[in-house]
């Protein structure tokens, strides 16, 4: 099951770089042969990356192609191969085998991955993927200050722990035009939920899912003209049933 589900839309005209994360209990139909409605972190346990990549289109009228696959291994790895990144945390994110301090707190690559799985305060999952989001936007402040020298080790030192549809020459080339680009901003989805419980399980069930997915093509490409799918309205209906 994936742990985090992230959607990054790049606009080259605009060297803008936005962020979604989907919220790894959202109720979706996932696509298997049996169409079945299941928590969204499921669909890579069943059918992998891509499994993942088809439900994530289906569900939301999207057209991803390129996916890249990242365990907690390469995430350590990427942060020790950058040097670190500083963090702010409170008294409630603490993790007595990790982090000792509040405030602005330099974190190595096991204690920033420790810091970006915390669900236990608040909102859990949804201040969860905004951990997660912050710990990637500091990275790239990173690697940015890095130089690509030091960005290309980092890509080395992280292959071996990476699945992708790019290939290591498209990551490169990639990583090589960073520098023009900026993080605009970053959200989660659904935007509007309820959090119900079926069998004893809880979960996040967009409210509804045709008019989340029309804000998502708003956020993500500016799409103001963006009319859901008889598809994803027929899944948008089976939902609220």
């Amino acid at each position: 099951r994936s742990d985090s589900i992230i959607i990054c839309s790049i606009n080259n005209d605009t060297q803008e770089v936005k962020l979604l994360s989907l919220y790894r209990d959202t109720y979706l139909e996932l696509c298997n042969d049996s169409q079945s409605y299941e928590k969204a972190a499921h669909a890579y346990a069943y059918g992998g990356a891509q499994g993942a990549v088809n439900m994530i289109n289906k569900n939301l009228d999207l057209n991803i192609t390129d996916y890249v696959a990242v365990n907690f291994t390469a995430l350590t790895e990427a942060i020790d191969a950058l040097g670190g990144i500083d963090i702010e945390l409170k008294e409630e994110e603490l993790y007595s085998d990790y982090v000792y301090d509040t405030g602005v707190v330099h974190l190595n690559g096991v204690q920033a991955t420790a810091y970006s799985r915390i669900r236990s305060t608040d909102e859990g999952d949804i201040t969860r993927t905004w951990r997660q989001r912050t710990v990637i936007s500091k990275m790239i402040e990173a690697a940015k200050t890095a130089g690509i020298s030091k960005l290309l080790d980092c890509i080395n030192v992280v292959v071996d722990d990476v699945a992708s549809s790019l290939t290591e020459e498209e990551i490169i080339d990639m990583a090589k035009s960073c520098f023009n680009y900026k993080l605009s901003t970053t959200t989660g989805f659904p935007f509007t939920i309820a959090s119900p419980t079926m069998d004893e399980v809880s979960y996040v069930v967009a409210c509804d899912l045709a008019t989340n997915a029309t804000a998502l093509h708003r956020f993500l490409f500016d799409d103001m003209n963006y009319t859901p799918s008889a598809t994803v309205q027929n899944i948008s209906y089976n939902i609220i049933n």
